[in-house]
């Protein structure tokens, strides 16, 4: 790297310059991201200005690349589309799929699965096609990823492994590491910490001799002081977390201080250093805020409500506990939003044959789901109108019963003055039968109104 700064600094012959920019940026892309950035638009300025568009497909792949490790996703995903765009019009389709390999890890960043697992599919079949083996093998690591997220272990470790072997293959040593790294974190995920350090140990082997300072090799480092916290080694936890932090600010990687910063506070909460762990975890806050990363800020305030319980300070606990409620349903409305967009476009557009299928199949049951309840809303206002005639048929019964009482009463005492021989006390008897046959009717109307 060294060498080729040196041959830059010399270098007057554009062309060459060009080459040596495009060269430079790419090997800094993942390491040192505002001097790649800085490289690669300097890059693509000369490239439009010399008239060499593949130069310029070069230039705007390392800016994706760079922004993409500096945390900017959004514009990331921008150069990577222009980049996409400009190697698709020069039949470049192995420059084509690197662009969609980069939207894919802008996509896992964002936590959009579904997109980033299509987009990884579509590069591995391009880069298959052109016979791109390292293209391939960064495509198997992402989804290696992917399957990681969706908890498909034996998944995520069988394409983790593949591109592994690919890049071994191929004397791709930094990919390599990468790999490494991801096949431990499989092993961590199974609480298997023997193996997954071993594979943490050979990656930053390399690393540390390829890239003494950049983005994955703090993230080695931060894994690893992951797994020796669960272990309870705490000094080796927080030599490797205060390594992690110290790389990622130097490189610029600012919105993966956030996590490092979030999983040092666990090692702070675990040895009682409550006052070291609120400190890294409103470091943490402040950065997710600033850069609008809201599920950092999510996890940041879940862990502060936790600490300041533990203090005894339960209204800073329950302000961030409400903070993270907050969050958490913002997000949840969010993916819904987006889930729902997303199905109505994959729907018009007719992209797939099994999407419009399973579209269908929702609309179908969506119907069904309103049938049901136009059903139980009928049901109901039958009820509401039973409901309603009862109390009626109830109230009269009451006032009938109530004048019935008044006439039994008053044909009882007419009967009691007569003797049973005069002709009116036979015609009474037969009126008090008829009253009483008719109370009984009004009993019953009143037990049916539940009085």
């Amino acid at each position: 790297m060294a060498e080729l700064e040196a041959r830059l600094a010399a270098e007057s012959d554009p062309n060459v310059r060009v080459d040596l920019l495009n060269d430079l940026s790419s090997i800094l892309a993942p390491a040192n991201a505002p001097r790649a950035i800085e490289l690669a638009e300097e890059a693509l300025a000369l490239a439009r200005e010399l008239g060499r568009p593949p130069a310029e497909g070069a230039a705007l792949l390392s800016l994706a690349q760079a922004h993409w490790t500096a945390g900017s996703l959004e514009t990331a995903l921008e150069h990577a589309k222009w980049a996409r765009d400009h190697c698709e019009k020069l039949g470049d389709g192995a420059g084509a799929a690197r662009a969609l390999l980069i939207d894919a890890s802008a996509y896992l960043q964002q936590g959009r699965l579904t997109e980033a697992h299509e987009t990884t599919l579509e590069a591995l079949r391009r880069s298959t096609a052109n016979g791109d083996l390292q293209g391939m093998a960064i495509a198997h690591n992402l989804l290696g990823v992917v399957h990681w997220r969706q908890n498909a272990g034996d998944k995520a470790l069988e394409h983790r492994l593949k591109s592994a072997e690919i890049h071994e293959s191929i004397g791709d040593h930094y990919r390599l590491a990468m790999a490494y790294i991801n096949i431990g974190n499989v092993y961590v995920h199974r609480a298997e910490y023997e193996p997954a350090l071993d594979y943490y140990a050979r990656s930053i082997e390399i690393l540390e001799r390829a890239e003494p300072i950049g983005h994955h090799l703090a993230t080695a480092y931060q894994n690893v002081a992951d797994v020796q916290r669960l272990r309870g080694n705490w000094d080796e936890s927080r030599r490797h977390f205060e390594k992690a932090l110290a790389m990622k600010e130097r490189v610029g990687n600012r919105v993966g201080t956030i996590p490092a910063r979030i999983a040092f506070s666990k090692l702070s909460f675990a040895i009682e250093d409550y006052d070291e762990a609120a400190e890294l975890l409103e470091q943490a806050r402040a950065t997710a805020i600033e850069l609008g990363a809201r599920d950092y800020e999510r996890k940041a305030c879940d862990c502060l409500a936790e600490v300041h319980e533990v203090r005894g300070d339960l209204a800073a606990a329950l302000k961030m506990q409400r903070r993270t409620n907050a969050l958490q349903q913002e997000t949840f409305d969010q993916r819904l939003a987006e889930a729902s967009a997303e199905m109505r476009a994959k729907y018009d557009a007719e992209r797939k044959e099994r999407e419009a299928e399973i579209y269908q199949l929702k609309y179908v049951e969506l119907q069904e789901e309103v049938e049901r309840r136009e059903i139980a809303e009928r049901a109901l206002v039958r009820a509401q109108k039973l409901e309603s005639l009862g109390v009626m048929a109830g109230g009269v019964a009451h006032d009938f019963n109530n004048m019935l009482l008044c006439v039994l009463g008053y044909a009882d005492m007419a009967r009691e003055e007569l003797a049973e021989e005069h002709p009116a006390w036979h015609w009474l008897r037969l009126a008090e039968a008829a009253g009483e046959r008719a109370a009984e009717l009004s009993q019953q109307r009143l037990a049916y109104a539940g009085r």
